[in-house]
């Protein structure tokens, strides 16, 4: 096939495509949920122009943030987040390490440890996305006041 879809791969497109719209409807609503939840910048919109592609939604948090505090904080709460887009950087890959070997890239870096995916299916409801953005919101508010008690 010229469009390099098998006819499988067709097909469960075409039975798809029926639901298609609304699955985006949704995760533009969860999106919106998200939006009016967390400060921009969490989730890598530095623009109100920006808008993400809807399959992965983006949480970026600051330095000082303890990751696995908040993934601790958040499944207290029943709530699992999204794989990272990055676990590390493509430079430290095995496979690619020995082409950057010596390079250092503080802000990949700092972007990899402090990044994850905010949960985006269609099962989840707006109700939901809000009570993760709140959860997060949470979290922050209990970090900063611990660290002003320091």
């Amino acid at each position: 096939t010229n469009a390099h879809m098998t006819e499988l791969q067709a097909a469960v497109g075409v039975a798809l495509w029926e639901t298609f719209q609304e699955r985006i409807k949704q995760r533009t609503r969860l999106f919106n949920a998200y939006y009016r939840g967390l400060p921009l910048t969490y989730l890598g919109i530095w623009d109100k122009s920006d808008r993400p592609n809807l399959y992965k939604v983006v949480a970026a948090v600051p330095d000082n943030w303890d990751m696995a505090g908040l993934a601790e904080f958040l499944a207290s709460r029943k709530i699992q987040l999204g794989s990272k887009v990055y676990d590390k950087p493509a430079y430290r890959i095995p496979a690619l390490a020995p082409e950057y070997n010596g390079v250092t890239l503080p802000k990949t870096e700092s972007f990899c440890a402090g990044h994850f995916c905010l949960p985006m299916h269609n099962a989840l409801s707006t109700d939901d996305a809000e009570r993760v953005a709140q959860a997060i919101t949470d979290f922050h508010n209990s970090s900063m006041s611990s660290t002003r008690k320091d």
